[in-house]
């Protein structure tokens, strides 16, 4: 079960870029952030940002804000007809007023013709209508802010909390099962899934796999952000090490895209070419892929092959979680680092949410989240009773009580390298 599911539920509407679809200019840029929860209003490039007592007014001098106003070139009247636009400008917006042909209401009806940019504005459409579904869940637990980057502004209602949400959805239910083996620790994930405290309760069931079928090593380096241009060669000499040791297919796993492309190329130093003359083969994730890529990426780690596969990937990606590599398809995996999230905006409003809620900010908002991708990543190794492998922690903070505890049992038992 992934964090980002329980942490960043959010609406957003994408303004400029749908506008420059449709033929306008683009929003002036510049935008400001509004991110403390309060009934106030703040108004950046010419959209209102109101915070409750009335959550569903989020567009400028809206009268009814499930309408959605797009100045364009080439969009429809209420009929489906095309009409001309006055406007330069692509922006979603409440107003109720000026004239049919200065701001043409996007309206989807049967028969509509197709007209250009006519993709684009439904896709404006129906984002906003989502905002203001959204809009109607609002209270203390979201905040709103605006953002601005290159193009775009974003206007973005940002769930802090999700409990309420699912303790409410609930109620319509006899009983709700949520079934995981990374659901750790239990009194966070009951908190944020909305138990009550009294009527619900937790079954841990023993892991069926043992601690012989994992060798299990822990390497003290640092792999904080001030640290790592002094331990990146250290750790991709370590890397090669392992795999070098045991013969089989590897997973390598990375907080984030750019550490990934670094140690890839460090490594790649040792090995010129992507396969190199002993049938190794080293591939990489890349940020977009489409689902062929995603096969191909999957498909190289082949059970009883002569070709050894190392791979690089993301903690928290697409290959760190739902995927079954069973036997000898996978040897080997090593987490660099422990999977905190990215210092940010975001992080550090949620952090100050949970901190003014009596719990513990940097444990709701870093820690537990980055441990469950650890745990994502490193269970993709042991998938049945009869799968043997080796599982590398490099951080020097797994052997840190905070995070040592959120450690499953069966990995307890290591070495340290």
């Amino acid at each position: 079960m992934s964090q980002g599911d329980l942490l960043e539920t959010e609406e957003s509407v994408s303004l400029s870029e749908a506008g420059d679809a449709a033929g306008g200019d683009g929003l002036e840029r510049g935008g400001r952030r509004a991110g403390e929860a309060g009934a106030r209003g703040s108004r950046s490039e010419g959209f209102l940002v109101r915070q409750p007592d009335d959550a569903s007014q989020f567009v400028r001098e809206s009268d009814d804000a499930s309408h959605v106003r797009a100045e364009a070139a080439g969009a429809v009247d209420r009929g489906g007809t095309p009409v001309r636009a006055g406007g330069s400008s692509g922006e979603a917006d409440g107003s109720s007023g000026g004239e049919e042909a200065d701001h043409a209401e996007l309206a989807v009806g049967i028969g509509a013709s197709p007209v250009p940019g006519g993709p684009e504005l439904l896709e404006l459409y129906f984002a906003s209508q989502n905002f203001v579904r959204a809009s109607k869940l609002y209270d203390e637990r979201y905040v709103t802010y605006i953002e601005c980057a290159r193009s775009e502004v974003r206007v973005k209602l940002f769930c802090l909390d999700p409990s309420h949400l699912l303790r409410t959805m609930g109620k319509g239910y006899r009983s709700t099962v949520f079934f995981s083996a990374t659901l750790t620790p239990l009194p966070y994930y009951m908190d944020m899934l909305g138990s009550d405290g009294e009527a619900d309760y937790s079954v841990v069931i023993p892991s069926p796999f043992s601690r012989e079928q994992l060798d299990v090593f822990i390497s003290p380096m640092s792999t904080r952000y001030q640290d790592r241009e002094r331990t990146k060669e250290p750790i991709v000499s370590l890397l090669g090490r392992i795999t070098a040791e045991r013969a089989g297919n590897y997973l390598l796993f990375f907080p984030s895209y750019a550490y990934m492309e670094d140690a890839y190329g460090r490594f790649m130093a040792l090995r010129p070419e992507a396969e190199d003359g002993k049938g190794t083969k080293v591939i990489l994730q890349a940020a977009r892929m489409t689902e062929e890529e995603r096969e191909g990426f999957l498909a190289a780690f082949q059970s009883g092959s002569s070709q050894r596969v190392i791979g690089f990937a993301v903690m928290g990606g697409i290959f760190a979680e739902g995927i079954d590599l069973v036997g000898d398809r996978l040897t080997g995996v090593a987490v660099v680092g422990v999977g905190l999230p990215q210092v940010g905006f975001e992080r550090d409003i949620m952090k100050a949410y949970f901190d003014g809620t009596g719990r513990n900010g940097f444990d709701y908002a870093f820690l537990f989240p980055g441990m469950n991708k650890v745990l994502q990543a490193g269970g993709r190794l042991i998938r049945s009773e009869r799968d043997r492998g080796v599982l590398l922690l490099i951080d020097d903070r797994y052997l840190q009580t905070p995070y040592k505890r959120l450690l499953p049992q069966e990995w307890l038992d290591y070495t340290i390298v």
